[in-house]
């Protein structure tokens, strides 16, 4: 049985997962939920029964999303009911037409906001290398097509180009089979990368204020002395 709870972001974040599926109600606001995944995720989503049957629209993960977003959302959601329509069948429809580059955007948006630090680099691979596939559905993207590709970054812009490029076609397609629900495989996953040396790097001039001042404030004593 679902409980019922205040959400609130100190409400959420005192919850404590418990390696398995929990739901929380929304005191508040009619359909809000908050799902604990057993991976420790926290999920709100907006759940109504309708047509004869329940109906699910996941809104966004804990912290990314507050919980007061998540709440003005399920009153959007409440007030296309009223208006006689059905929000998760809309949703359903549109996922169906999503593009690559559609696709690619709402997960630079997320990554961005939760704080990912190398999304401008990511932007940056997306528009050198894969505004290619950006028109065409996720699910229709042949495997062939990203094995193919990776090659031809491989030779434009280096091996280790080339990985990262994959790495991100894969995550973005890894994020929207997880938000969309879809069935179909992700036609990156498996695709081997190119075998990478070990690179030597040097400290940029600006990075070395930073580095002495990291390892003075290590507690280790002989961490200090080995690193100096």
């Amino acid at each position: 049985m679902d409980r019922v709870l205040s959400l609130t972001k100190t409400s959420v974040e005192k919850l404590v997962p418990t390696g398995k599926r929990e739901r929380y109600r929304d005191e508040r606001m009619p359909g809000l939920y908050l799902e604990i995944l057993p991976s420790g995720m926290k999920v709100f989503r907006w759940i109504k029964w309708l047509d004869g049957k329940t109906e699910s629209v996941r809104i966004g993960a804990f912290p990314s999303v507050h919980p007061e977003d998540a709440r003005k959302r399920a009153e959007d959601l409440n007030s296309k009911v009223a208006l006689g329509l059905n929000p998760a069948k809309q949703r359903r429809a549109k996922k169906s037409a999503v593009t690559f580059g559609e696709l690619f955007e709402a997960w630079l948006y997320e990554a961005r906001d939760r704080g990912k630090k190398t999304w401008k680099a990511d932007e940056r691979r997306f528009k050198n290398h894969l505004v290619i596939l950006s028109g065409t559905h996720p699910g229709e993207i042949p495997r062939d097509d990203i094995k193919r590709l990776h090659s031809k970054i491989k030779t434009r812009s280096g091996l280790y180009e080339a990985n990262r490029t994959l790495a991100l076609v894969r995550t973005v397609l890894s994020w929207g089979i997880r938000e969309y629900a879809w069935t179909f495989p992700n036609p990156a996953a498996g695709i081997r990368m190119f075998r990478e040396e070990k690179r030597d790097r040097w400290l940029e001039p600006h990075e070395i204020p930073a580095f002495f001042e990291a390892v003075n404030a290590e507690p280790n004593p002989d961490i200090r002395d080995f690193v100096l």
